[in-house]
């Protein structure tokens, strides 16, 4: 694929199987993301987003730089200090437990989180600079379009699973 992204293959996650990701960041290396079998995946996509386009758009409400994250956390009451430790506390670890890819949609001209807001601005302030997201068939080409890498194709969750099933990563 890219040297900033890599599909390495399923593994076995809990009770499924999961489809990992390795991300390069420029603060950290690489990390491990990954998407579980199980959902709807004629109707979900894989998006690879680029982060400087997005990094534009989200509005302050939504993006914070984890360097600073202790000012973000004392002046936002809606904040969760225990979100953001668990989510600092997941991408320690991603090395042996891949952390799931934000949930993302657009609707009413503005990107939607389902899932996954905390991961995106850990991603963004450590300097991912492609950033592979889940998305439903309404969002995806929206999203592609504004946001997305040109260098990737969103593709099908039935797609990427199909592709990449001979490809056991351990």
């Amino acid at each position: 694929m890219n040297c900033k992204v890599e599909v390495l293959g399923f593994q076995h996650f809990y009770s499924n199987y999961s489809l990992v990701f390795k991300v390069f960041t420029r603060q950290k290396g690489y990390v491990l993301l990954r998407i579980d079998s199980g959902y709807d995946d004629q109707n979900k996509y894989i998006i690879f987003l680029d982060a400087n386009k997005l990094a534009r758009i989200l509005s302050p409400k939504d993006y914070f730089n984890f360097d600073n994250i202790h000012d973000f956390t004392e002046n936002q009451e809606f904040w969760h200090t225990s979100k953001v430790d668990q989510c600092i506390q997941g991408f320690d670890n991603c090395q042996r437990s891949p952390i799931p890819l934000s949930d993302i949609s657009f609707f009413d001209n503005e990107i939607r989180y389902t899932n996954g807001i905390t991961r995106l601005n850990w991603l963004l302030s450590y300097g991912a600079e492609i950033i592979p997201a889940k998305t439903d068939v309404d969002s995806v080409r929206v999203l592609q379009d504004l946001f997305g890498a040109n260098t990737f194709e969103a593709k099908t969750l039935k797609t990427y699973f199909d592709e990449y099933s001979k490809l056991t990563y351990y």
